[in-house]
């Protein structure tokens, strides 16, 4: 009897330690991280915006554009670019910040617009600001994967990634419970 009840108190202490351990492995087992909770909002209005802006442009809407001849130079039209960023903000994607981003950005441009003729390619006007290139595969921009980085007070960092180096950044802010663009960053060979 003696050793029956020792192997009994040997399996009943077995039986502890086993559990002890798989709890204690249990606490001390990282999480599992979680996407941020807005992730998926965040590259939904990236890729939705290049879903509209690349249907946007062979449409023309490029060539509707917000400038004017005046003296012998470009310059900015005010009326036409309220009338052509209108149409950015009419998709949800895009905030008031980001037109008045623009406009500061296109302002800067304009400097330079008053001492090149019209027959040159004008300062920030080479390439498509928003695609920040002449060329670009519409795939990357409606589909890849997007990094991002909370900055705090509803506002969020965003990388478009994919390929060797291609790469984007985004800035935007929650409006009430939606995500929208305040930048995409394009210097256009202007430091801003």
């Amino acid at each position: 009897m003696p050793v029956r009840s020792l192997s009994l108190l040997s399996l009943i202490g077995l039986f502890f330690s086993l559990l002890s351990c798989g709890n204690q492995s249990q606490t001390n087992q990282s999480p599992t991280p979680s996407p941020a909770p807005d992730s998926a909002a965040v590259a939904d209005v990236i890729h939705g915006f290049y879903q509209w802006y690349d249907a946007f442009i062979e449409n023309g809407g490029e060539k509707s554009g917000f400038t004017k001849e005046e003296n012998g130079h470009l310059a900015l039209d005010s009326v036409a670019f309220e009338t052509y960023f209108a149409q950015f903000q009419e998709t949800g994607f895009v905030s008031e910040e980001f037109v008045q981003n623009e406009w500061a950005f296109f302002k800067k441009c304009a400097a330079f617009w008053q001492n090149e003729s019209l027959g040159e390619v004008p300062t920030c006007l080479d390439a498509d600001k928003y695609f920040c290139a002449q060329d670009w595969d519409i795939q990357f921009w409606t589909t890849a994967p997007v990094r991002i980085n909370p900055l705090g007070d509803n506002r969020m960092a965003a990388t478009l990634y994919g390929g060797e180096s291609e790469e984007r950044n985004f800035e935007l802010k929650k409006e009430g419970d939606k995500w929208v663009l305040t930048k995409i960053e394009c210097d256009m060979g202007m430091e801003e």
